[in-house]
């Protein structure tokens, strides 16, 4: 039951996620509001965290389950996958390989990371 109940979870914080971003991209929100991104990034830490953790639970993965350091670090290297994704189709708020570019890049990185420790706490004090 506990299984069924994280992935269901899941599911709905990466629906909210990808509608949220679709509508922030359809109507500037992204532009707009400065911390956008911020909590998008922050919930996309989440997701991903969660579906890690959700992958570990269901295939009974003890080398992920509960394991901050590895939780972190699975949702840090999609953090990257984005990033390139970004990059790949012009998507960056800021030209490539400049300051703003770099400074945007981990500040979004450093957001996904915090939604996996969020996720991790979340877990820890279920």
């Amino acid at each position: 039951m506990q299984n069924i109940k994280i992935s269901i979870a899941t599911i709905i914080i990466l629906a909210a996620m990808l509608v949220l971003h679709l509508y922030g991209m359809e109507h500037d929100l992204y532009i707009r509001f400065w911390f956008y991104d911020i909590i998008l990034h922050i919930l996309g830490g989440v997701g991903i965290a969660m579906s890690v953790y959700s992958v570990a639970v269901f295939f009974n993965i003890e080398l992920i389950k509960g394991k901050l350091s590895r939780i972190i670090a699975l949702t840090f290297i999609a953090g990257l996958a984005w990033e390139a994704f970004e990059v790949i189709f012009n998507l960056t708020g800021s030209k490539v390989w400049t300051t703003p570019y770099y400074i945007d890049t981990i500040k979004d990185l450093f957001n996904d990371v915090i939604g996996s420790i969020i996720v991790y706490l979340a877990i820890k004090n279920k």
